[in-house]
């Protein structure tokens, strides 16, 4: 309680009366040095093999000289649901109604039971249980106390003892049944394995079996560091022998390598040349990057390549979007997003979702790279005071598998950059962007600056127009 409550008078500990359905484990008599009040709180235990529901306790108060004074007639603890050894009465402050009063003695208590029949139990009559002494008090040796405690499955600490109808068990509970109401032992097997003849047998059988099983724990250990020891002899055997294969193996690897990049070059620039011959871009650009070409191969492909692209990217037509990238053509018509297919079929990617109080729709900002097309969803709903709020979703289709994916929710503004390296960057937000792999369908990124100003004046195209008139001009400063 801290330094506020100054304790005046306690309680003797554990009072008890025979065939009492309760205990008073504690009492104390406290002063708040905040209110000056006085204030009494006393701690129960149920012994009572049926359910107590309330308990009604009246107090005498004695001051300084023992006088008797002004007490509490009568306090009620209500609504309890009390079963055998549970505590209670702990968190209730009884306030004394006399300031003076110094010491307290209770003069009655009646336990009222769930069905009605009460008990009382008077002041007078309550004795002290008596001390509880501990296991070492009798048991020296420490082995002893842990072998009673292996025998009756506790962690017991007292000698069990005896009180009437009650019993102490040895992990310091006292019982009105022959099962403990903390530790769930039996009482027969608390009380007879307290036996000392019959402990030190238990003991040194069970020192015995200890002793045996150090002894091929040694054994073990002596085999096991016999083991370790050949084995590492034959370790450091084959180092030496991994050592003299380990360099030939790298020789012949970057032999190998060397020989391996210059084939993958070669292939690198007839499949570049045999696209661009056949007006594949998106997919020549795409290789460009993912090859080992050289830095100024790759410049001299990415600047023939580069206004190409823009000039081919978007064209709009009405309030939807139509993409033209390497043959691939696609198109919104009534709530639904189309494609065709290389023979020339119309095939269905997405159909937005609408309802008498929904109004979905797809923005103008349409972005397509290696197998997937990004978008912006807009959902409208009507509110219940006849307003309407606006959901965002960026979502892309990956056009391979037909299905469809959310990368984010409720943005507040968005554009889609295709970066030179072949990323998506998605402008979301102040600081919700995302930077998406198209190669390997996954997140790279997400945050506020995730891409730096010069991958984005860099960039191969935006469905932001100022950004996208800052590219083109770029690229075109560049060519001169």
């Amino acid at each position: 309680m801290g330094n506020r409550f100054e304790t005046l008078y306690k309680l003797k500990n554990n009072l008890y009366k025979d065939d009492s359905p309760i205990i008073i484990s504690a009492g104390l008599l406290l002063k708040d040095s905040k209110t000056e009040s006085i204030i009494t709180q006393i701690k129960f235990q149920s012994v009572a093999k049926k359910t107590i529901q309330a308990v009604k306790v009246s107090i005498n108060a004695y001051d300084v000289s023992g006088k008797k004074i002004t007490g509490v007639d009568e306090y009620q603890y209500l609504d309890l649901n009390i079963k055998n050894g549970d505590y209670f009465g702990e968190n209730k402050a009884i306030i004394m109604p006399d300031r003076v009063t110094r010491s307290i003695k209770i003069e009655k208590m009646i336990v009222i039971y769930s069905d009605g029949v009460d008990c009382e139990i008077l002041g007078n009559d309550l004795f002290e249980i008596g001390d509880f002494n501990r296991l070492e008090s009798n048991f020296k040796n420490p082995e002893l106390i842990k072998q009673y405690q292996i025998d009756t499955s506790t962690n017991g600490l007292f000698i069990p003892k005896e009180i009437g109808n009650l019993w102490f068990c040895t992990c310091g509970t006292i019982n009105s049944e022959d099962t403990c109401t903390t530790c769930k032992s039996n009482k027969k097997n608390i009380f007879s394995a307290y036996n000392s003849v019959l402990l030190e047998e238990h003991l040194a059988v069970r020192l015995a079996k200890e002793q045996e099983e150090r002894k091929k724990q040694i054994e073990l250990e002596e085999i096991s560091k016999k083991q370790k020891a050949q084995e590492e002899a034959i370790r450091k055997k084959k180092i030496i022998i991994c050592s003299i294969v380990g360099c030939i193996v790298v020789i012949a690897i970057i032999v190998f390598s060397s020989i391996n990049a210059l084939v993958q070059r070669k292939s690198a620039i007839t499949d570049i040349d045999s696209l661009l011959t056949e007006h594949q871009y998106e997919h020549a650009f795409d290789i460009i990057n993912k090859s080992n070409l050289s830095k100024d191969k790759k410049e001299t492909y990415l600047k023939t390549l580069l206004p190409i692209l823009q000039n081919q990217w978007n064209t709009p037509l009405g309030n939807s979007q139509v993409l033209n990238i390497d043959g691939l053509v696609i198109y919104e018509e009534q709530n639904e997003l189309f494609y065709y297919d290389e023979n020339n079929n119309t095939i269905s990617l997405y159909k937005m979702n609408d309802s008498v109080d929904k109004d979905t729709y797809i923005s103008d900002d349409i972005i397509y790279a290696n197998g997937y097309i990004f978008f912006v969803e807009t959902t409208s709903t009507k509110k219940y005071n006849g307003g309407w709020e606006f959901k965002d979703d960026v979502k892309y289709i990956d056009i391979k598998t037909g299905t469809t994916h959310t990368l984010d929710s409720y943005c507040d503004f968005y554009d889609f950059t295709k970066l030179k390296d072949g990323n998506i960057y998605i402008n979301i937000g102040y600081c919700d962007n995302i930077l998406f792999d198209p190669y390997n369908e996954q997140v790279k990124k997400t945050g506020a600056d995730i891409v730096t100003e010069y991958e984005l004046d860099n960039a191969i195209y935006s469905t932001d127009s100022w950004k996208n008139e800052n590219l083109v001009k770029n690229h075109i400063d560049s060519d001169n």
